[in-house]
């Protein structure tokens, strides 16, 4: 009897036994050498506000520093001086007396205008019946001699954020600071082109700005008595000082008007800005293209010279031009009498550039408006980087409500 044929599975019982023994082994030798999921490479979607949190700190900042103390709620975080403490009554007397006009009809507002945001709006700007520079180079001397004017070599700076001034100093080259402390500490003052009492009072402990607002009453304004006759601002000055006695509070001396509109200058801050809002926590307060710039302005490492809060900083040659005329500012050499600070001046502050009209400290038609500022400073940055700095500067570090200080009266201590 023929055998059985064997089925054609059992033919291939052993082919089909080995391949599969192969594939199992394939498949083991995949899965043992396969990464752990904890181990395997994840790709990063990095947002905007990731890679600014790197640069913060590889900048060594916090999204804090950014954050400016509003006034008055914040009032005791804004620097200020222990010989100048301010309150509510003296900013309001500070503000008032700001805007006080003197017999010749000049005040510190005709240079300092409120809705240019503290600067002067304009070319030029003019003190009244005081001994300021030596006459303007590019007008006629006779003729601002025969109006009782004079005016200064320098443009008109504006007080905005001066409460966060580099060195506790003041003006493009920092000439008025106390002696001994900030950034005009040590230096031999005695002969300096400007009277040496300035940065010596109070043992040298003042800072520049209240040494400026008490000199600036004589260096552009004949302001002798201005204020005095007012009785209102004699009970601001009684609420404002309340270590003088009633009557000396109420005479409105140099003095107290002079630390007054300090304190006004230094409540004087940019805090509702979109900058600093950000700081402060409000993811939304900067637009996409504003963050953008922030990331730009990060990475070239502006901030080494414009540093936040205020964006300002210590001072560098630049190479800016002067005046019309040829009168040149020697920068911050007048100070510290080194050559390598020849014309060295102040890194402004960034803040509401837009009401500046000129940059640096010239004030002439030859002086960089913004934009060519900012083509000369970022040549690093791409079009499109450049676009996103303006935004961020022109529209983030912009305060619409400081344009309105000066004209915004504290009705709570004013009546």
């Amino acid at each position: 009897m023929r055998p059985d044929k064997p089925s054609l599975l059992s033919a291939l019982g052993i082919p089909i036994f080995g391949i599969i023994c192969i594939l199992c082994f394939a498949v083991s030798l995949k899965w043992w050498g396969r990464v752990p999921p904890s181990e395997e490479p994840k790709v990063v979607h990095q947002t905007l506000d990731d890679e600014i949190d790197g640069l913060l700190d590889l900048r060594g900042l916090k999204r804090l520093d950014f954050a400016l103390p509003h006034y008055p709620e914040e009032m005791a975080a804004i620097p200020q001086s222990p010989l100048n403490p301010i309150n509510r009554a003296k900013v309001e007397l500070g503000r008032q007396l700001f805007s006080l006009a003197d017999a010749n009809g000049a005040s510190c507002a005709s240079c300092h205008v409120g809705k240019f945001s503290g600067f002067s709006g304009d070319r030029h700007n003019f003190g009244f019946g005081g001994h300021g520079h030596d006459g303007l180079i590019a007008i006629d001397a006779a003729m601002l001699a025969s109006h009782g004017l004079d005016a200064p070599g320098v443009r008109a700076p504006s007080p905005l954020g001066s409460a966060w001034r580099f060195g506790q100093t003041v003006l493009v080259d920092g000439k008025l600071g106390g002696s001994a402390i900030g950034a005009n500490a040590g230096y031999d003052f005695s002969t300096a082109p400007f009277p040496a009492s300035f940065n010596d009072w109070a043992d040298g402990l003042l800072p520049g700005v209240e040494i400026q607002a008490l000199v600036g009453q004589g260096i552009h304004k004949n302001a002798s008595h201005f204020g005095s006759d007012r009785p209102d601002l004699g009970n601001l000055a009684v609420a404002a000082f309340p270590d003088l006695s009633e009557a000396t509070a109420r005479s409105l001396n140099e003095d107290s008007r002079g630390l007054a509109m300090a304190a006004f200058e230094r409540a004087w801050v940019p805090s509702r800005s979109a900058a600093s809002l950000w700081g402060r926590g409000d993811d939304d307060a900067l637009t996409p293209r504003m963050k953008e710039g922030l990331v730009a302005i990060l990475k070239m490492d502006c901030v080494a010279c414009h540093a936040p809060p205020t964006m300002e900083g210590g001072f560098h040659n630049l190479g800016c031009p002067d005046l019309d005329g040829g009168h040149e500012e020697k920068g911050r050499v007048a100070v510290t009498g080194n050559p390598k600070d020849e014309r060295a001046f102040r890194a402004s502050s960034w803040y509401n550039l837009r009401d500046a009209v000129y940059a640096f400290h010239g004030a002439d038609a030859r002086v960089w408006e913004f934009h060519e500022v900012l083509q000369r400073h970022s040549q690093e940055a791409t079009e499109a980087e450049t676009l996103a700095i303006r935004e961020l500067i022109l529209e983030g570090f912009f305060d619409a409500q400081a344009r309105d200080f000066l004209s915004t009266a504290d009705e709570e201590v004013a009546r």
